[in-house]
């Protein structure tokens, strides 16, 4: 049996774990957004790769530079170590700093990681309003089924389209600042074939999410048909 003093209890300590999570989850936005400004002017704290082909990451964003990596293909002769027999070389991994000397290259480098960093940061503070919107405060329970929630999944969802266009013209845009590096012209390399499921997941995940906001659509139709009988 739930008294009013238990039910008063509870309410106050919901609500302050909601206050609680406000001003953490705020903390970690300002946090996340202060690094993305820092970023978009060429400062990196931590090293950054720019995930243009599966698990190869082309370009690494580091303090004081950037670097351009990839993979070419070797033959034994091009070794100067002696392998056992039988043993075959297929690829190896170099790398080279870049060297952006024109505008044109500078706006590449800066497109290698600010859009996920855009991204990111907005989906943080989408997903902190969505939680804060459905966690019960001292005013007592509070639904999800919202418009505002339908429609911050339906940024989310745009947004996660976006990313993958932006996908898209990835590998493209890191072709162009191997120029820039020792890189450029130098061996064969060696292309990944991404997997479909990876690739297209970005847009898999809109699609849920846009069926998702329906459904949130239809609960908040249905929540208010329900108050009207009340």
């Amino acid at each position: 049996m739930v008294t009013p003093i238990t039910a008063t209890l509870n309410s106050s300590a919901s609500g302050t774990a909601r206050q609680f999570f406000y001003w953490i989850s705020m903390l970690v936005v300002t946090l996340i957004a202060a690094l993305t400004v820092m970023e978009a002017f060429g400062v990196y704290y931590f090293p950054h790769r720019s995930w243009s082909e599966g698990i190869n990451p082309r370009v690494i964003r580091i303090r004081g530079g950037a670097l351009y990596y990839e993979y070419i293909s070797v033959k034994p002769s091009d070794l100067g170590l002696q392998l056992p027999a039988g043993v075959q070389p297929t690829f190896m991994g170099v790398l080279a700093e870049i060297r952006p000397t024109d505008a044109r290259g500078k706006l590449f480098l800066r497109l290698m990681t600010l859009p996920e960093d855009l991204f990111f940061l907005a989906l943080v503070w989408l997903v902190r309003s969505m939680v804060l919107s459905a966690w019960a405060g001292q005013s007592g329970e509070v639904t999800p089924f919202i418009r505002d929630n339908v429609r911050r999944l339906r940024w989310i969802a745009g947004l996660l389209a976006a990313l993958w266009v932006y996908h898209l013209f990835l590998p493209t845009l890191t072709d162009e600042l191997s120029f820039y590096s020792a890189l450029n012209n130098f061996g064969q390399g060696v292309g990944e074939d991404t997997p479909w499921y990876l690739t297209n997941g970005y847009l898999a995940v809109a699609l849920l999410l846009l069926i998702l906001a329906q459904v949130f659509s239809y609960g908040v139709r249905l929540q208010k048909d329900v108050e009207g009988l009340v």
